[in-house]
């Protein structure tokens, strides 16, 4: 049987005119059934077309197991607000250790409607 075809990477884009804006990119890997994500900061310089930079050499990555899939998949279909543990009245995020310390991701339901990650 022949695997199902599907889209393996994802990027959002945000660029914002005072260059506080981000992008992010999901890219998934069938054989290891794990999602990476990498977020860029926006530099402020612009391309030859005008559309804005991203700091891809500084990114933040992600190696999220099916745990933290299944933590933005409950903030997605509604069943909780935030992703990781509820502590002290809100969601604490999503813990990552990494070869240059630690990250924590934040995913939450935005305040005026859609989501907010941080």
């Amino acid at each position: 049987m022949s695997e199902p075809k599907f889209k393996k990477s994802f990027a959002v884009y945000r660029a914002r005119k005072n260059n506080g804006g981000v992008a992010a990119q999901f890219d998934f890997n069938p054989q290891s059934k794990l999602l990476f994500l990498e977020m860029a900061a926006q530099t402020g310089k612009q391309d030859k077309n005008n559309n804005a930079l991203f700091d891809w050499p500084n990114k933040i990555a992600f190696k999220l197991g099916i745990v933290d899939i299944g933590e933005l998949l409950c903030v997605l279909i509604g069943k909780q607000t935030g992703v990781g543990r509820f502590d002290d009245g809100r969601y604490r995020g999503l813990y990552h250790e990494n070869e240059n310390g630690n990250s924590m991701l934040f995913f939450e339901v935005g305040k005026n409607g859609g989501f907010y990650m941080k």
